[in-house]
């Protein structure tokens, strides 16, 4: 930060007086001028929300991307784990099914494009009828 400072008057009522008064030393600020400063840091970075980490109080924020990375975590440890039993369901699969690849290849084209009319929510049921048709 430049540590060159402009002068600038400005006028407040009494109560806001007081409350600076009161809390600045509790944001460990050294002066009311110093904590002025923040707050008005803090209501442009607010207004502009580019900096959201700034007016969210600290111990919020790293507690919410706490939870995020943990969440992160277990979907990731979630998907690891439904990948194996899908890679060992197609393992058991073709060892016992005689399908050529360019079958294979037809039928997951067929899928995606399926999956992707029905946003993702493909079941059971939708493969026996597509299997059916």
């Amino acid at each position: 930060m430049d540590d060159e400072k402009v002068k600038i008057t400005f006028r407040m009522d009494e109560e806001t007086n007081r409350m600076i008064k009161a809390v600045y030393q509790q944001d460990n600020c050294n002066s009311q001028n110093e904590f002025i400063e923040k707050a008005i840091r803090f209501y442009v970075s607010y207004i502009t929300t580019d900096k959201n980490s700034e007016f969210l109080n600290p111990a919020i924020y790293h507690a919410i991307k706490a939870a995020i990375k943990e969440s992160e975590s277990r979907t990731a440890t979630n998907l690891f784990r439904l990948a194996v039993e899908m890679g060992v369901t197609m393992n058991i699969l073709a060892e016992g099914m005689d399908i050529s690849i360019e079958h294979i290849q037809d039928l997951r084209g067929k899928c995606i494009t399926t999956v992707k009319k029905q946003r993702g929510k493909y079941t059971f049921e939708d493969a026996m009828l597509d299997a059916n048709e």
